[in-house]
């Protein structure tokens, strides 16, 4: 399924919003200031229904106005006088905290999601990976960096685009995106054919009001596709 299309009663990878900024639910079509909380009710968790509809990891299942109350809520603790004895405490105690979270989510994981992780995990650490690494070490001309390499090509001599940057003097792609980013963006086109006019993705994201997770899906759908 593709980014926008139909999908239950809202669009595959969007959020859909009413008049009063309440999101629209994909599986009844029913509105609702906070989202994750009415999702449970269809049998699903927040993790599943992202999944199961497009939408990035860090998508918000809350409207607005909630994620607004929550932050003044936040902020109104921190400026708060016993705040700091209660953060210091917090964080004498955090290590033994993360160790006991991930302890409960490990045991209150769903099956079906322990073993896609396991399953995920062991292709991509599995012999099939493992053979595509190329054991010779390359190290870098400019910060000495060492790195093993996926695949085969042509032997890199640099580590990254900093270290490009660093001995050419200037910046390669920025030249290439003054010479050719036309002077007036049409920002009315997909999001595929802004990006073919030297747009960066983040740019894309912030214009039009979309997660850079979301503005990269669709760019790897469309590659896909």
């Amino acid at each position: 399924m593709r980014y926008g299309e139909a999908d239950g009663s809202g669009r595959y990878g969007i959020v859909d919003t009413d008049a009063d900024g309440n999101l629209i639910c994909h599986e009844c079509g029913q509105a609702y200031a906070f989202l994750g909380r009415h999702i449970r009710a269809h049998g699903i968790d927040p993790d599943i229904y992202r999944e199961r509809h497009g939408l990035g990891r860090g998508t918000a299942l809350a409207s607005q106005s909630i994620r607004s109350e929550m932050r003044e809520v936040g902020k109104a603790k921190v400026d708060a006088p016993w705040w700091p004895k209660f953060k210091a405490a917090g964080d004498a105690a955090m290590p033994e905290r993360q160790h006991a979270a991930r302890a409960a989510h490990a045991q209150g994981m769903r099956p079906q999601v322990r073993r896609m992780r396991q399953e995920g995990a062991r292709e991509w650490f599995g012999p099939a990976n493992l053979a595509r690494r190329n054991p010779t070490v390359y190290t870098c001309t400019v910060c000495g960096a060492q790195w093993c390499r996926l695949g085969k090509g042509r032997p890199p001599t640099l580590c990254s685009d900093a270290c490009r940057v660093r001995k050419l003097g200037w910046d390669p792609r920025a030249t290439r995106t003054t010479l050719t980013r036309p002077a007036q963006v049409d920002w009315t086109v997909s999001i595929p054919e802004i990006r073919a006019q030297w747009v960066e993705p983040e740019e894309i994201a912030e214009k039009m009001g979309l997660s850079r997770s979301t503005v990269y899906r669709v760019l790897r759908q469309e590659r896909a596709g």
